[in-house]
């Protein structure tokens, strides 16, 4: 009887603390940032490639990299309308007391 090696492994070995892509992950959040904050006369290009990959990286699994990429986001929407902060502001307000009254 021949007995596989031990040594050998599967993608199924490995667990999520092995799992390490999520420092990439995080990395790349924090320098598109860098990015959105210094390089302003990219946004008109920038914005329509980046924010539909942002938003879909809003189901990340790992809570910090999901806090920076909501950062990111959040960094690209201000960039874009610097006015758009205090109108966020304000209806996140109304939107929490309406959900008081139910």
């Amino acid at each position: 009887m021949r007995r596989a090696c031990a040594c050998r492994m599967s993608d199924d070995d490995f667990s999520d603390d092995d799992d390490t892509s999520w420092k990439v992950r995080r990395s790349a959040a924090k320098c598109l940032v860098a990015i959105i904050n210094n390089y302003a006369d990219l946004l008109n290009s920038l914005y329509p490639k980046v924010s539909p990959l942002l938003v879909a990286r809003f189901k990340e699994r790992e809570e910090n990299v999901k806090i920076d990429v909501f950062h990111a986001f959040i960094e690209l929407l201000h960039q874009v309308c610097p006015n758009l902060h205090g109108k966020l502001l304000l209806s996140s307000k109304v939107c929490r007391s309406e959900s008081y009254l139910h």
